[in-house]
């Protein structure tokens, strides 16, 4: 199987509708008015809403083209850490918004999803279809597909035995979750394909951030995570590894996030950041 596919599964951690201000002093980002931060270095499923039609832009560097991002950040006069978004490479960009399932032609195949939203910068079209567990605090997948019925030769539906959980709340530094998935009967880009995934999660850092336009977001996690895919069809190994970072933060959404094929320590694949 080629890369792509699990880039797709792996960019549904930390997915939400798209970044909402969180009136921190100094951002710009529109208001959602029933947003409401509690800064005690958690995030609530409160504090994390699904808005829909809310827009949000991403941008990141060229496809085979890797880049070097400070994971660790800087520590700030207080001694705290700062992440730096604020500058970067643009070379590929899609607004992301939330799709209503039952509008979709995919919406009675997940007649339980709430919302759909794309998954990669370079490919908008491809989207993950989510249920929020409110009584788990749990932002479950449910599979992934093209947002548009196309024809078989292109298209991708990905449905799982289990549901992955993307998010489990409320997120906190040495929280951890994980799971194994699978997958049957799946269509990526036009090819039959079955599955099974190896998922970690690990939220290991807190700090704040700077994006573009001299923005600051407070109140910032990291969450570290992993998945492990083992597939019936491949091209090369049939397993693969890749990793994330992903920053979030309340009332926001992502902020950016790295992936990498490797353990991130150098170089990464893909550089994405939220662009104002």
């Amino acid at each position: 199987m080629s890369r792509l596919p699990l880039l797709l599964l792996l960019s549904t951690v930390g997915c939400v509708a798209g970044p909402v201000n969180p009136e921190i002093d100094g951002s710009d980002v529109p208001v959602v008015p029933d947003c409401r931060i509690v800064a005690d270095g958690a995030i609530t499923a409160d504090e994390l809403p699904v808005v829909p039609g809310i827009a949000a832009r991403y941008t990141r560097n060229a496809i085979g083209a890797p880049v070097t991002f400070a994971i660790d950040g800087a520590e700030d006069e207080d001694g705290a850490t700062v992440w730096d978004f604020s500058d970067g490479p643009d070379d590929i960009g899609a607004t992301f918004t939330t799709l209503d399932p039952a509008e979709a032609w995919f919406g009675s195949i997940f007649p339980e999803a709430d919302f759909a939203s794309p998954l990669l910068v370079e490919t908008p079209e491809l989207v993950g279809v989510y249920r929020v567990d409110d009584a788990a605090g749990e932002l479950l997948l449910l599979g992934v597909t093209t947002a548009l019925e196309v024809p078989a030769a292109s298209r991708t539906l990905l449905i799982y035995d289990e549901p992955v959980v993307s998010l489990r709340l409320p997120l906190e530094v040495g929280a951890t979750w994980g799971q194994q998935a699978t997958f049957r009967d799946a269509v990526i880009a036009g090819v039959p394909n079955a599955g099974v995934e190896d998922w970690f999660f690990e939220v290991d850092a807190a700090g704040g951030a700077k994006l573009p336009g001299g923005i600051a977001v407070d109140e910032v996690l990291r969450i570290r995570s992993s998945v492990r895919r083992t597939t019936a069809v491949s091209l090369g190994t049939p397993t693969t590894e890749l990793h994330k970072l992903l920053w979030t933060a309340p009332c926001f959404g992502e902020v950016g996030s790295v992936t990498s094929s490797a353990t991130i320590s150098g170089p990464v694949d893909e550089l994405r950041r939220y662009l104002p």
